[in-house]
């Protein structure tokens, strides 16, 4: 029974392959660019003020009041963006809050990195720490993350810590996201 299961499968599976007007021809793929890839127009290096009061201390200096996107994933809460400009490099910022269930402190719980990296991509610094604190606030209110000094990513230009610290808005309501 099995097998005669199996053949009627297979028939229909030819039929309907057969039905294909491009079968038999070579496949071809898109040609691929030679030259280098460019970088899109950047926004300005100045990000709009918001409820955010975030700084960092270290190999990098800088502060700031903007607010970054929230989202959230099953056991997961993220805030993530672009920041300002450091000496003409773009800051990037991407907090995971592990295990997160609803708004409350995480202890050790949370994922902090931080990098610099140049739009041409001959700078690159990269900076984390795996076992921050945070809580998460409720409603759009964000969340504030206490210092924590993050470590220079072997294989990245950054030499010396960066401390990360203070309360990061979200521009929305915290939605469900890609994880």
């Amino acid at each position: 029974m099995r097998t005669g299961i199996v053949a009627v499968f297979a028939v229909a599976c030819l039929t309907a392959c057969s039905n294909n007007p491009d079968a038999g021809k070579p496949i071809r793929f898109n040609p691929v660019p030679t030259g280098a890839a460019v970088a899109p127009a950047s926004a300005s290096a100045a990000p709009a003020a918001g409820s955010s009061r975030v700084r960092a201390t270290g190999e990098v200096e800088y502060t700031t009041t903007q607010d970054f996107q929230c989202s959230y994933a099953i056991d997961d809460f993220f805030i993530r963006g672009r920041m300002g400009e450091y000496d003409g490099e773009p800051l990037f910022m991407s907090i995971n809050v592990e295990f997160y269930k609803r708004p409350g402190t995480y202890t050790r719980r949370t994922q902090v990195l931080f990098r610099r990296i140049s739009d041409d991509l001959k700078h690159y610094a990269s900076w984390y720490h795996g076992e921050a604190t945070m809580t998460v606030l409720p409603g759009r209110r964000g969340a504030d993350l206490q210092p924590i000094t993050l470590i220079p990513e072997s294989g990245s230009a950054a030499t010396k810590p960066v401390t990360l610290e203070g309360h990061f808005g979200c521009l929305n309501d915290p939605t469900p996201g890609p994880g």
